[in-house]
């Protein structure tokens, strides 16, 4: 009995190394928070495209800076709705955004974002190949369809906004 309570006391709990602990992990854990809440330039391209997959589109062009080159390319909302709304009649299903690279100025107050967008394509095929008269099925294939670039820039608010496309 009295060994355990010799080891009970050796392996304390209240020694300085568990606050030291404790403190380390508290800090972890508020700076990986953080990093969910930080705006970045990844951030809002991300923001951009799922909302206009999505189809909340006021919320896409919010992240166009105004009187931008960008802004003059797509128009105005109702223009900018109707495009994405083309191309979502086309049967094409986007699916996600996958960013390939971030390159930012020396001031950290323009960047450059390399993406990906990801979506699916129907297509039809033959259920028995070279037999046509046997039927046709429909298939989903997922496929990176287009790969570009955008630059961003801090708005007077300090929020990245995109600014021009690069294709």
């Amino acid at each position: 009995m009295e060994n355990t309570l010799e080891l009970k006391n050796k392996f304390s709990l209240s020694g300085p190394l568990t606050w030291i602990l404790l403190v380390v992990l508290l800090f972890g854990f508020f700076y990986g928070i953080s990093l969910f809440m930080i705006d970045t330039p990844a951030k809002a391209i991300r923001n951009y495209f799922e909302a206009s997959f999505k189809g909340d589109y006021e919320k896409a062009w919010s992240y166009i800076l105004e009187n931008s080159p960008m802004m003059e390319l797509k128009g105005d909302l109702s223009t900018f709705t109707e495009t994405w709304e083309r191309g979502k009649n086309h049967g094409t299903e986007y699916v996600g955004i996958r960013i390939d690279g971030v390159m930012r100025n020396k001031v950290n107050t323009e960047a450059k974002v390399l993406y990906t967008i990801m979506q699916y394509d129907q297509t039809t095929r033959e259920k028995d190949p070279g037999k046509p008269e046997n039927g046709l099925y429909k298939v989903k294939i997922l496929k990176d369809s287009f790969v570009g670039s955008m630059f961003l820039a801090k708005d007077s608010t300090g929020n990245w906004k995109l600014r021009e496309t690069e294709y």
